[in-house]
């Protein structure tokens, strides 16, 4: 329990981050939406996983994202894949992005029922140009590092029927890189969530603060989101021991 509260307060200035931006600039949007995600994990083997997911946000974006998944031991997991996304642009309009990916996931013990996770993600994002409010030829392309840090509370003593009752706490910080970056700070999101797991199901909804950098500099949007997300982690190796 020690260090689990050790951790925690690591995790406040990070955690505090939107706050400090919405202090900072004065000409902050509200917004409210509804976000919904489905994920698959699906192991073929003792090495390796095939990742899946989709993601949807009404008059917001959309992903199909998809890629293989190495583990290695200390249950460390690395994965590198692409993501075809679907952008707003204005109105009714949206423009796509071609993402090639990459991901480390980094779980670090923490004892008792905390369980804390780190996850380095690196975006290759290659949008279609737009000018006016319309889709233009071509592609800008830039990079973008997402810092993701997720703390975990299970309540074993509440599980009924099978089902695992947790509460979860996160944020990510998404930043841009490259020469056509049009600002370093992308967004940032935090949330807390509650969440049950079943066997391999495992659903987790709750409230999210979005708060990302509009297109027009010195402009920002606090998006205060409902989420709710169904992880599904399938395992195929056992066939490999069926008659």
């Amino acid at each position: 329990m020690r260090y689990s509260l050790v951790y925690l307060l690591m995790l406040l200035p990070v955690l505090c981050c939107p706050a400090k931006l919405a202090a900072q600039h004065k000409d902050v949007q509200q917004n409210e939406q509804f976000w919904f995600g489905y994920m698959t994990s699906t192991r073929v083997s003792e090495r390796f996983s095939i990742w899946n997911d989709f993601h949807y946000i009404p008059e917001g974006f959309s992903v199909v994202r998809t890629g293989l998944t190495t583990h290695f031991p200390n249950r460390i997991d690395v994965t590198a894949g692409y993501a075809h996304v679907w952008l707003p642009v204005g109105g009714e309009l949206r423009r796509r992005e071609h993402r090639p990916w990459a991901q480390v996931v980094i779980p670090t013990p923490l004892g008792g029922n905390f369980a804390l996770q780190h996850r380095l993600r690196w975006d290759l994002r290659y949008r279609q140009r737009t000018a006016a409010g319309e889709i233009t030829d071509g592609y800008t392309f830039n990079h973008r590092v997402r810092i993701q840090t997720v703390l975990r509370r299970n309540f074993p003593a509440l599980t009924l029927g099978g089902v695992l009752p947790s509460l979860v706490v996160s944020n990510e910080l998404l930043m841009n890189l490259g020469e056509e970056a049009t600002a370093p700070f992308d967004q940032n999101r935090i949330s807390l969530m509650a969440a049950t797991r079943h066997k391999g199901l495992m659903l987790q909804a709750g409230y999210m603060n979005r708060y990302v950098q509009a297109a027009t500099p010195g402009r920002f949007t606090s998006n205060h989101t409902l989420v709710v997300w169904l992880f599904h982690t399938i395992d195929w190796r056992r066939q490999d021991t069926q008659p």
